[in-house]
Parts: structure tokens; sequence; C-alpha cells
């Protein structure tokens, strides 16, 4: 799907390289990829912060690292931004 679909407003790069397109409820077994998930993804515990969504970002261990950005204005009533993240199998950040 594409990025502007799935992501409104970010970017989606594999190293260095921008992305266009992002998966949808699929979940790589070992490559660098990200996908957009539902919260009730079969064999995927999709944590959804708030929302019924979540960025799935993943890079292999040996692959090249995913990252999603985004640039713009910041609300001053802005308070925070909260993400999970996960190294290794099983070990929460």
């Amino acid at each position: 799907m594409d990025v502007a679909d799935a992501l409104p407003g970010w970017l989606v790069r594999f190293g260095a390289s921008q992305q266009a397109q992002v998966g949808y409820n699929l979940v790589s077994l070992g490559s660098t990829w990200v996908t957009l998930l539902g919260t009730n993804v079969p064999g995927v515990s999709a944590r959804s912060i708030e929302g019924e969504f979540s960025a799935f970002i993943q890079g292999g261990v040996s692959a090249t690292a995913a990252s999603i950005s985004q640039i713009g204005t910041v609300a001053s009533t802005a308070q925070s931004i909260r993400f999970e993240a996960q190294r290794g199998e099983g070990a929460y950040l």
C-alpha cells in the first residue's frame, strides 16, 4: 500500500532509501520492512498505544535499518509522543 495512504505525513526509509510502499498486516521473516498493523493480526502481538493501528518497523539482524520520520510543526498543546521498541525476541526496551 502507498506510504501516503498508510502513514499520511510520514516518510519511510530503509537505510538512506526512501520507500513508496509499506505492507498492511504483513510481517517480515527477517528482512527490513514497515507495515501498518490492525489490532487483530493473527500471530502478532500488536500493541496499539492509542487508536486502531500501529506502524510495525522491522530491521533484520543483518539487514538495513528501517525508519519512519515526519517533519512539521508541533502544536503548542502537544505533550508527548510514545513508542515501544523491541530488540531481539521478547526483549522490550
